[in-house]
């Protein structure tokens, strides 16, 4: 059956049939794509992915579009992500699982050489090595975009994707640096800092959750935006015209109770679960998942921060904790946001 594709509003719904990629030397999938010349990166979120229980969905480079071509292809199959690559035209594909997700989910594919690497993500924010590299030796133009399969040819699997960006030293995606706020109610405003915005908006958008918000002022590296009525709480992204490349996501929540003005809040590291944070009345409520600190070499927590330069004190009065028996509470100092940074932590346990 004849695959389709469409976009709207920051989703892309791609519709395909074909026996997909396991152990064949002849794919059968449908692929909405754009040209790739030497190393890029491409990212997505699988948002949905309805048709048979083997249907797979995700991103893929592939040397040219005939059947046989060379290709690595990494995606959402039977709830867990998997990769299968050919490593030469017409030779039969490999494949290996990468472990179970629950979508939606982000995946990334990076391409160094004939090196490729896969990545997996829960917000689009942390992110994990799925695997090993793999080598698959490729010309350096390629074919690089979103696949689908509903391993079979007489029915369509349908799989939904967005946060869709495709980066390369030619044509870099557009990066997100910095928010003035993780949270905000309706009607509040926030700064996004970066580069690759594009020094007018013309069709570019700023997406919230997959919506796009209000535009108030637009430069190639801020812009300030509104959160209008109906808006809801999932990744903040700039999506730049025509291609509408979409930046790298950070986690916005839309609440009453915002942080105070300079105080931001994300995941650290693997946490699994969606950590939250709100203040009311003086009194800051966090909620996280992960792993926490001990005996670890990345950290996985929800922290609620802002920037320190030199020397400082913080002081808080940990109220209340409820949790597992291992659940940790209180202050940090930590040298930078990713999971693996020094630090020092001063907390309630057990």
């Amino acid at each position: 059956m004849s695959g389709s594709a469409s976009y709207t509003n920051g989703t892309f719904t791609v519709a395909g049939a074909g026996q997909g990629t396991f152990s064949t030397n002849s794919d059968g999938l449908h692929f909405v794509y754009q040209p790739l010349s030497g190393d890029g990166t491409m990212v997505a979120r699988v948002v949905s992915l309805q048709g048979s229980g083997a249907a797979q969905a995700g991103i893929m480079i592939r040397e040219t579009l005939n059947a046989d071509a060379s290709h690595v292809y990494l995606f959402n199959y039977s709830s867990a992500n998997w990769m299968t690559e050919r490593t030469s035209t017409g030779a039969s594909s490999s494949y290996q699982p990468l472990g179970s997700v629950t979508l939606p989910n982000w995946i990334k594919l990076a391409r160094s050489g004939n090196v490729f690497t896969m990545y997996g993500s829960p917000d689009g924010v942390n992110w994990v090595q799925l695997g090993t590299s793999q080598t698959v030796s490729m010309a350096p133009n390629v074919y690089v975009g979103l696949a689908v399969s509903n391993r079979t040819t007489s029915s369509l699997a349908t799989a939904t994707f967005d946060g869709v960006s495709i980066s390369s030293a030619a044509t870099p995606a557009p990066v997100i640096t910095a928010v003035s706020a993780t949270t905000g109610s309706i009607g509040s405003q926030v700064v996004i800092s970066g580069s690759g915005f594009g020094a007018s908006q013309g069709g570019s958008a700023v997406l919230l959750n997959g919506a796009a918000v209000m535009i108030n002022t637009w430069s190639g590296t801020s812009i300030t935006i509104t959160i209008p009525p109906g808006a809801t709480s999932g990744p903040l992204l700039v999506s730049v015209a025509p291609s509408m490349n979409d930046s790298n996501a950070v986690r916005f929540t839309v609440t009453s109770q915002p942080l105070p003005v300079t105080w931001l809040d994300q995941d650290v590291g693997s946490a699994g679960l969606a950590g939250s944070a709100s203040y009311t009345n003086g009194t800051f409520t966090v909620a996280g998942a992960g792993q926490g600190t001990f005996s670890t070499n990345s950290d996985g927590f929800h922290f609620v921060y802002e920037p320190l330069s030199g020397d400082g004190t913080m002081v808080a009065r940990v109220v209340s904790l409820q949790g597992s028996g291992a659940a940790q509470a209180g202050i940090m100092i930590r040298e930078t946001l990713n999971a693996g940074a020094n630090h020092v932590y001063l907390f309630n346990y057990s």
